[in-house]
């Protein structure tokens, strides 16, 4: 029995939940997403890419440091195909108006720090179950991220070349997603008492995620 259904099903009633009460998807779809609210966002969204690919490489020698040697390829090209991401949100700031030039850690928030935080830890402590970490992020964007575009487009007069940081891993995740539960697969395989950890990690990641996406928005909420 594979695991990578199950997880796919938490992701999805995650997002159900969210889109109920979380402020970045409430505000674009009832059109009260502010101006400074979307700025903010792709700000937070170039802070959490650029170090998404430092949290890689942690992980990867902390995978190599406690012999999971099976996993190190996987996260090596996952930092060659992450690279440069934080360039879409600051190129969409651009089209917003901003002249800002990189993060304004002035308004990166709270929330925003607590996940990145949640990452690490969970790399010390173990770095396979960081898969999961990854797999939910890139998961929720593919199921998620057409519904937010259209709805900030349709409501708060925002197109989709303007958010270019999720258009465009919304195409490149779907790859990902299948990549990630493959190798959650080989580990469950290797080590199947992890597939209850998985679950749990998953659960873990969500409550974060929440607070992160509500956070982008209500900075200090």
């Amino acid at each position: 029995m594979t695991i990578g259904p199950e997880l796919k099903e938490q992701v999805h009633k995650t997002l159900d939940a969210m889109r109920q009460g979380n402020a970045l998807l409430v505000g674009a779809r009832n059109g009260t997403l502010t101006h400074q609210q979307f700025l903010d966002y792709l700000n937070n969204l170039m802070y959490f890419f650029h170090h998404s690919c430092i949290h890689l490489d942690i992980a990867a020698g902390r995978a190599r440091a406690v012999g999971q040697q099976e996993v190190v390829p996987f996260l090596e090209e996952k930092i060659r195909e992450e690279t440069d991401h934080a360039r879409w949100p600051q190129s969409d700031l651009k089209k917003r108006g901003s002249r800002q030039e990189g993060v304004d850690l002035a308004r990166v928030a709270p929330a925003t720090h607590r996940i990145l935080a949640y990452s690490v830890d969970l790399i010390e402590r173990d770095p396979e179950l960081h898969l999961a970490y990854m797999f939910f992020h890139e998961y929720i964007t593919v199921i998620g991220g057409p519904e937010l575009l259209a709805d900030l487009e349709a409501h708060c007069g925002i197109p989709s070349e303007h958010v270019t940081a999720i258009g465009h891993h919304v195409e490149l995740d779907k790859r990902h997603v299948a990549e990630d539960l493959m190798e959650i697969e080989a580990v469950v395989a290797r080590s199947p008492h992890k597939a209850r950890a998985y679950r749990e990690v998953l659960d873990e990641t969500a409550r974060h995620a929440d607070r992160f996406y509500t956070g982008m928005v209500s900075l200090f909420y």
